[in-house]
């Protein structure tokens, strides 16, 4: 994740949820944005699942208080307002430089057996739908 973007994230979790003031807080110590934030980062890339962050090595927390915090995050729209800031100051900054795109094409596994996805012949018989997005040099989605 760029600096940029984990600033932008940070910023707006700082002013979402403010600390308490000297001698008003109670019970745990808040944990850490950065390292909740990387732990999220990682569960994203690579896919796997929650309960596997415990096996990682890296995240001081557990697996239930990183996923409890994205969920608080993703509630809060973090995440949008995040991304609209983004196309703000990508819009706001008149960019010289050629711009490169990048595809993302992950294929999506149906677990419940809907009939809207058909048989996928790469994926060897087993339903699942193909889901495409494209992105420029900056992470930004286009479309």
């Amino acid at each position: 994740m760029s600096r940029l973007v984990e600033t932008i994230i940070l910023n707006l979790v700082a002013k979402t949820f403010p600390k308490a003031t000297k001698g008003r807080s109670h019970g745990r110590p808040r944990a850490d944005a950065r390292a909740i934030l990387r732990s999220i980062e990682c569960v994203l890339r690579s896919g796997m699942s929650w309960r596997q962050l415990e096996d990682a090595q890296f995240t001081p927390y557990s697996f239930s208080t990183v996923h409890n915090t994205f969920r608080r995050w993703v509630k809060h729209s973090i995440f949008d307002r995040a991304y609209r800031s983004l196309v703000r100051l990508d819009k706001s900054k008149n960019a010289r430089y050629k711009r490169h795109y990048v595809i993302d094409s992950p294929y999506v596994k149906n677990q419940y057996g809907r009939d809207c996805v058909g048989r996928n012949p790469t994926d060897r018989g087993r339903k699942a739908t193909k889901m495409s997005a494209i992105v420029d040099d900056r992470g930004l989605l286009v479309a």
